[in-house]
């Protein structure tokens, strides 16, 4: 999950879209990389990926 993440993070099409949303002072997925990668290390110590793999999702 963390490594797509970091590939679309760092695609053309995002540092496009980046670019823009920094010129409208808006945040960008780069500034909320570290809380991400946070949130998807709680969900695998509480084994929530586990019960999402088993429901097809």
């Amino acid at each position: 999950m963390i490594t797509n993440f970091q590939q679309d993070l760092r695609s053309e099409p995002a540092r496009r879209k980046h670019a823009q949303l920094r010129r409208l002072q808006l945040p960008t997925l780069e500034d909320i990389e570290d809380e991400f990668a946070g949130k998807v290390a709680n969900w695998a110590c509480a084994g929530l990926f586990g019960r999402i793999d088993r429901n097809g999702f």
